[in-house]
Order: C-alpha cells, then sequence, then structure tokens
C-alpha cells in the first residue's frame, strides 16, 4: 500500500539544539518519524521538507541538560561514526519536558533505533 501517511509512527515539534550556531537561535522544526526515516519540516504543513534522515545504524543517547537550558535534551547518533547531519556527529533534539523525551524514545524504539 502506497497511501502517504503509511508508517508515520509520530509526527510533533522539536528544537534541534546544535544548530543554532548558523541560524542565531536553536530552531523548532516539525519531525514525523516513520518506520524508515526520520524527516523534519519547517511547518506542520509538512510542505517544505528540510531533511530526511535514515534510521540505519542510528542510536539515542541523553544529553546533560545545559547550564542556561530549561529544555530536556536527547540527541541522535550514528553508531558507526558517520556525520548523521550535515557535519553533525549528532543531532541534539529537545523537548520542553522529560514526559516530551521519554514518549520520542519510545517511538523511536518503535521504528527500530
Amino acid at each position: 500500500g502506497s497511501s502517504g501517511s503509511s508508517g508515520v509512527i509520530r509526527r510533533g515539534w522539536l528544537t534541534i539544539n546544535n544548530i543554532s550556531l548558523m541560524k542565531g537561535g536553536s530552531k523548532e522544526y516539525w519531525f514525523v518519524l516513520t518506520a524508515e526515516s526520520l524527516s523534519w519540516y519547517k511547518d506542520e504543513e509538512e510542505k517544505e521538507k528540510k531533511y530526511m534522515l535514515p534510521l540505519d545504524n542510528l542510536k539515542i543517547r541523553d544529553v546533560e541538560k545545559g547550564f542556561m537550558s530549561n529544555k530536556h535534551v536527547f540527541a541522535i547518533f550514528n553508531t558507526e561514526q558517520r556525520n548523521v547531519y550535515k557535519d553533525l556527529r549528532q543531532i541534539e533534539l529537545a523537548c520542553d519536558s522529560q514526559e516530551d523525551v521519554d514518549s520520542w524514545k519510545a517511538s523511536f524504539l518503535r521504528a527500530g533505533v
């Protein structure tokens, strides 16, 4: 079946913590997690795709809460030491609460990450 929403495990807003250096302030994107990939978009209309990251060899690790930050952060990295996004070894994704982090982690677990 090639229906458009097939295999979507989770959608939601996440802040990418560690690409802020290029943009001036960390940026919120609309994320779509499927069994094969993690994509992020400019907004929830999902018209403007920013990037699609295949889930192969990806794992999740916790990130220490930032000194100044009230955000809860987890990181996605590649177990084969490859860059995950552009020249980044990992992307740090920030949520507003620990519950959010835990539920995203559970979703990634369902996706096989």
